[in-house]
């Protein structure tokens, strides 16, 4: 009888140490990664040479933000979905404007950064247009929420004034989840 309860009690305190580490893992969670931001540009340099774009226009499938996204797989693959694009963005539009930004704050403040820690800030990771523009390590802009909302206004504002192809849908899609973020 005492062997099988010997047998049972090694599984148990597997089990609980394993349930542990995977609470403390979520406990101690930094946020995504952020993506290489040389390699997003060069990713969208290559889009815009193969697809004849001589103009500075980043991908704009009828202003929906993942289907313009996608057409960016074959340069960077899977990497970018962690991040948000506003399409209808041109290279030489404003760096305060945003192109792309994290979908979730990150106490990362650049893809190389092994300094941080669970007490680091928690900020959004931003792109501009010209992608490697910013106060970042490598660029971008790490801002606090309010900061976000006010520049993703800024741009739909821009995106509205300069009468930019499908705005409208650009609009609605990033109020949503402007609406959402607290």
């Amino acid at each position: 009888m005492k062997k099988l309860i010997l047998i049972w009690k090694i599984p148990l305190e597997v089990l609980a140490i394993l349930i542990s580490l995977f609470f403390l893992s979520r406990l101690l969670y930094l946020g995504p990664r952020p993506v290489c931001i040389k390699g997003i540009a060069a990713a969208m340099n290559e889009w815009m040479l193969n697809a004849g774009q001589t103009n500075g226009c980043f991908p704009n499938v009828k202003g929906n933000s993942s289907n313009s996204l996608a057409l960016l797989d074959p340069y960077d693959g899977d990497e970018l979905w962690r991040y948000e694009y506003i399409p209808g963005l041109n290279y030489n539009d404003p760096n305060n404007l945003v192109l792309m930004y994290l979908k979730t704050k990150t106490h990362y403040t650049w893809h190389a950064d092994f300094d941080h820690t669970i007490f680091s800030p928690s900020r959004w990771m931003v792109l501009s247009p010209t992608i490697d523009g910013g106060t970042g390590p490598e660029g971008g802009d790490l801002v606090d929420t309010p900061e976000l909302k006010r520049r993703i206004l800024l741009t739909l504002e821009y995106l509205q004034e300069k009468q930019r192809p499908y705005w409208m849908t650009i609009s609605n899609e990033q109020m949503l989840f402007l609406k959402s973020i607290n």
